[in-house]
């Protein structure tokens, strides 16, 4: 079937990165922390679609326009600061309908209350969108701990992680590891911690050491009843690649998973089968079926994102580049600051034998992760390969480049 849209109907949020306001830097995970539980939290209310504002963050765009591109009824943001042993912390739901406030709040607090006040934010946002738990019992967020140090030292990880870069996943290591040497019971934390693991084979290779650390912290986040993002036959798939089913098996798979709902794939199965459609040249069921995941599913972390590219970059396969160039061009002109949308049009216009164009993009980009890797790119469209290859040494030996621009070199 053809994939239906999210539309705005019913109940939607996106929830952006908290300002920080404690006047450091050193404040900058715990507000990102602090809206990064609030999507985790809320995201699994199966009658509440969430989106992550953490995509769009520091484009200045406004509440109606996030709720055009994003298809949202509602916009939560807010603000962190922090002095000492107090936390001052002010939340906002606006309706994007006419950017009109629906409430706010302001918590001055014990740094120790985090964990109230999040799920007091949860429950007002429940409240006012009308939607409601299946269980009503328990907090509105489940963070899997309530130690305050465990959790500061999980929200520093994360922090790290989100860099995307060897030198902070290593750091995103210690966080993750101090985090459960403080709370054994920290489910969450051990399953970060196995996907930074994870994360380091691919930088260092697949080392039995690494793996082993990796297992046995995935083995300790299955044992504490953690649910990941994806499947758990996916994630030992990932870290075994040898095990890892033919291409036809994957598809078999997730062709009776489609007939027969499992409720822990979390329609991860739809992305399977668009990707085994992918690789079977099948591009147009593939871009079908993964359209159709993202308009159904309520995850909002690093798996969405990649499918959602995996999505988009269907386009130029189908032959369809100047509709993918479109759509970047139109958010171009909305952000003119989304490096992101910059970088993918860059490489259109390098594709496309519009050099030109190709080069006032990457002008746009210097300073940027995306800078050296698109020049790469371009270099290489045009079968200039001396200095392609010059550009290609110089992106292996840079630690803070991020994981993806790596595989994609």
């Amino acid at each position: 079937p053809k994939p239906g849209t999210a539309s705005t109907e019913g109940s939607s949020i996106a929830i952006l990165p908290f300002s920080n306001r404690s006047g450091s830097q050193d404040g900058e995970y715990l507000s990102e922390g602090i809206a990064d539980e609030l999507i985790h939290g809320l995201s699994q209310i199966e009658s509440l679609r969430v989106v992550s504002g953490f995509a769009f963050r520091n484009q200045g765009l406004d509440i109606q326009t996030i709720g055009r591109r994003f298809k949202v009824r509602s916009v939560l943001d807010g603000s962190v600061q922090q002095s000492g042993n107090r936390i001052r912390i002010s939340v906002r739901l606006n309706s994007t309908d006419d950017g009109s406030m629906i409430w706010s709040n302001r918590y001055n607090q014990e740094i120790e209350d985090i964990f109230d006040i999040q799920d007091n934010v949860a429950s007002l946002v429940q409240q006012a969108l009308k939607v409601s738990l299946s269980v009503t019992s328990g907090p509105a967020l489940e963070t899997s701990t309530r130690n305050i140090e465990a959790y500061d030292a999980f929200l520093l990880g994360n922090h790290e992680r989100r860099k995307d870069q060897q030198c902070a996943c290593e750091k995103a290591i210690g966080f993750f590891s101090r985090a459960t040497e403080i709370d054994p019971e920290f489910g969450r934390a051990y399953y970060l911690l196995g996907i930074c693991h994870w994360e380091m084979t691919v930088y260092l290779g697949l080392k039995p050491e690494i793996i082993a650390q990796a297992e046995r912290a995935f083995e300790r986040a299955q044992k504490l009843q953690y649910v990941p993002e994806v499947p758990w036959e996916h994630v030992h798939r990932r870290l075994h690649p040898e095990i890892r089913p033919t291409q036809r098996e994957l598809a078999r798979e997730a062709v009776e998973l489609i007939r027969k709902r499992d409720g822990s794939w979390r329609n991860f199965e739809l992305v399977q089968l668009g990707r085994c459609l992918g690789s079977a040249g099948f591009y147009q069921a593939a871009f079908d079926f993964l359209s159709k995941y993202t308009a159904e599913s309520n995850e909002v972390f690093s798996k969405m994102e990649s499918v959602q590219n995996d999505t988009l970059s269907l386009l130029p396969v189908l032959g369809r580049f100047s509709e993918a160039i479109e759509i970047l061009s139109s958010q171009l002109d909305s952000e003119p600051d989304d490096v992101q949308a910059r970088q993918s049009r860059a490489m259109l216009f390098s594709r496309t034998k519009q050099f030109a164009k190709a080069e006032e993009d990457i002008q746009h980009l210097a300073g940027e992760a995306h800078f050296a890797f698109v020049s790469f790119y371009h270099l290489y469209m045009q079968k200039r390969m001396e200095e392609a290859q010059r550009h290609f040494e110089d992106l292996l030996r840079d630690d803070k480049l991020p994981l993806r621009f790596r595989f994609w070199a």
